[in-house]
């Protein structure tokens, strides 16, 4: 809906490379990125199922992986060329990432939640205002028994996915 020749730095970056990816690779034909992306949602039922059987056992799991795959937003939004299945796949993926590092703090897991969010980041901004309540969540969760370098490596990471693309912009 942005008219011609209107700036458009306020796009996801992520997710135009994406764009431009899928009809480099098959020419312009917006169906094929859509079915990229239902595939890609399968993802979402995984990390649902992941999600609830780790809060609330298998049986919680399953009911979650349902609703997500028959719950309509869900389905329109992944037929439809914006960054709403990228954008729950970092979401889902952040929290998945999170619940593990408050039962078993590793070095991989902060680095795959920098990972996660600095990806999710690029596909929709808004996820940074998500980032500070998982880390405090995270926090509060270990009773402050973090190792602060953990936190900082992984805030890194998410800066050095986000800082190319701030760097360009500016």
């Amino acid at each position: 809906f942005t008219p011609a020749n209107e700036p458009t730095a306020h796009w996801s970056y992520l997710y135009t490379l994406y764009l431009a990816g899928v009809y480099a690779v098959f020419g312009h034909h917006p169906l094929a990125a859509r079915l990229i992306q239902v595939l890609l949602s399968g993802l979402n039922i995984w990390l649902a199922f992941r999600i609830g059987a780790r809060l609330f056992g298998e049986w919680v799991g399953l009911v979650a992986a349902a609703l997500t795959a028959v719950y309509a937003y869900l389905i329109f939004f992944n037929a439809t060329l914006m960054t709403q299945t990228f954008y729950i796949l970092a979401v889902l993926g952040a929290i998945d990432i999170a619940l593990g590092l408050a039962e078993n703090p590793t070095r991989r897991g902060w680095v795959l939640l920098g990972i996660t969010i600095g990806i999710g980041a690029l596909v929709r901004q808004t996820l940074l205002l998500f980032a500070p309540l998982v880390f405090a969540w995270i926090i509060l969760t270990r009773r402050w028994r973090v190792q602060w370098r953990d936190l900082i490596i992984s805030l890194s990471v998410m800066g050095l996915f986000i800082l190319p693309w701030t760097v360009y912009n500016y």
